[in-house]
């Protein structure tokens, strides 16, 4: 199943279109990468480098398979990365899966470059609106309930 047949996959690339930069010619990191289903993405859009990053040993034999990025296995709060590497950093429907998000966020702040674009995105408002979904997030040993609010294009970390 391709990721636009999804509903939630949908409307974050069409999200995408109003907060991604230019890609061309950056090395760029996806943390939480899962299936590497953003990697087409990325290389449509003349990525130099994809570097993926998962937790799941699964998850990282299908990115792999894909053929379309250097992926690795570890966690997003603690990368198997060296400082300051990447222009942009996305992570994509992964927040639910990290257990410390200070780590996290620590983390993907250090892989970045001064100035770096870094895209959080997680279940897009409409779709959560439109099922009745609600996601939360463990830090630690604490189950976190995270209301979500609409600000598409304007919420840029």
């Amino acid at each position: 199943m391709c990721s636009s047949d999804l509903p939630f996959f949908s409307l974050e690339q069409q999200a995408f279109a109003d907060v991604v930069p230019d890609l061309n010619g950056l090395d760029i990191l996806d943390a939480g990468c899962g299936t590497g289903r953003l990697f087409q993405y990325f290389k449509e859009r003349g990525v130099n480098r994809i570097v993926g990053v998962d937790s799941s040993i699964e998850m990282v034999r299908h990115a792999t398979a894909r053929g379309l990025a250097d992926v690795r296995n570890g966690s997003c709060d603690a990368l198997p990365l060296p400082d300051s590497e990447y222009p942009i950093a996305i992570a994509s429907f992964v927040l639910s899966y990290v257990a410390d998000l200070r780590a996290a966020a620590s983390e993907l702040m250090r892989v970045c470059q001064p100035g770096a674009v870094l895209i959080v995105s997680d279940m897009h408002p409409e779709t959560a609106q439109r099922f009745g979904w609600r996601r939360t997030f463990r830090d630690k040993n604490e189950s976190v309930r995270v209301p979500w609010f609409c600000q598409i294009g304007r919420a840029h970390v």
